[in-house]
């Protein structure tokens, strides 16, 4: 199974390199989109990594480490499910001072400059 998370996430590395848009780039000799690699690269990682703690906990509980209640082969996935739920609110957590409106959007620091907001990064 670890291998397959391995290929998997490697393809997607691969994937990811040599995508161009425009059509200068096509003309050009082959380079890679530094965003598209980047981001190929970030999702290979994170299936990785997601495949081998699913591959640890169900090891664990497989084992009875956490009891008998916790032993199916099923309990490495829902970990992993609610890790990544977790991790979704707490990105909305992290965001939505970013997102407010209202009066009291425009804050000011002590050296008068506006703080910055979600508007305000390079898309």
């Amino acid at each position: 199974m670890r291998r397959v998370v391995a290929i998997v996430g490697l393809a997607a590395v691969i994937a990811g390199c040599g995508k161009s848009e425009s059509p200068e780039d096509q003309e050009a000799s082959v380079q890679p989109a530094t965003e598209d690699t980047a981001t190929a690269t970030a999702a290979g990682l994170a299936i990785a990594f997601g495949g081998a703690l699913r591959d640890a906990i169900t090891t664990l509980a497989t084992n009875g480490m956490f009891g008998e209640t916790l032993e199916p082969v099923t309990t490495g996935y829902s970990f992993v499910y609610h890790t990544e739920i977790g991790l979704l609110f707490f990105t909305l957590m992290i965001l939505g001072p970013l997102v407010r409106t209202g009066r009291n959007a425009r804050q000011t620091t002590k050296e008068g400059a506006a703080r910055i907001g979600l508007a305000d990064f390079p898309t």
